[in-house]
């Protein structure tokens, strides 16, 4: 079930995250309670909690992403604007590996679309990220 509201609300906290102007703390601050009735957003705030477990909590993004994770949470922002449902089993869709951003297998290289088809369809159309494209 897409729930637009829940998706918009992570949108932004992330989109806000990701242009520096909050720390991993404030990021954290507002909890994703009531979040994860969208399967999508559960999913992606499953994934940014194990990912930022081990990071620095008063850090901004540009100091704690490389090329690749910030590259994830770009396509993340994408799939939360788009009309999508989540597609990978269950929540955790590769739960014995850390991050899916790391992965170089396949569809799962356009986490957290289910394959490169939906991925390059929201880009076709996007409702965010204007200007710089991710391939």
């Amino acid at each position: 079930m897409i729930n637009r509201t829940q998706r918009s609300q992570l949108a932004t906290t992330l989109r806000v995250f990701l242009a520096g102007r909050t720390t991993l703390d404030e990021f954290w601050s507002d909890p994703p309670h009531g979040w994860m009735r969208d399967r999508g957003v559960a999913a992606i705030v499953d994934e940014l909690d194990r990912w930022s477990a081990d990071k620095a909590r008063g850090a901004k993004a540009p100091e704690l992403l490389d090329r690749r994770m910030r590259d994830c949470l770009e396509r993340a922002l994408v799939f939360l604007q788009a009309d999508l449902e989540y597609r990978w089993g269950g929540v955790n869709h590769v739960p014995w590996l850390p991050w899916p951003c790391d992965l170089e297998l396949g569809q799962a290289t356009v986490w957290p679309f289910y394959s490169s088809e939906e991925f390059l369809a929201a880009l076709a159309q996007p409702r965010l990220l204007s200007g710089r494209r991710l391939a």
